[in-house]
């Protein structure tokens, strides 16, 4: 969530400090920033790849930023995925 936090600069915190960290660490990342309402559901439920947004089956991590709604939402579209067990 771009605006999350109390300064609502979750993107900006995203770009300088967490990214940096988790390359500096050898992990390869890859940033999906969300829009809308249930958009990180839709996310989650993803199954093909495409230019943009990865099928989190090939991820080995998730790193949500956010609130609490942010982390409902992401597992929400885990649960649902056909492979979710």
């Amino acid at each position: 969530n771009p605006c999350s936090g109390p300064k609502q600069n979750g993107a900006q915190v995203c770009e300088t400090t967490v990214r940096p960290m988790l390359e500096q660490a050898g992990i390869d990342v890859h940033v999906c920033v969300t829009t809308h309402a249930n958009h990180a559901t839709q996310l989650m439920e993803q199954k093909n790849e495409n230019e943009t947004e990865g099928d989190i089956s090939t991820y080995q991590g998730l790193v949500l930023m956010g609130g609490d709604g942010i982390i409902h939402e992401a597992l929400n579209g885990i649960l649902t995925r056909e492979d979710a067990d």
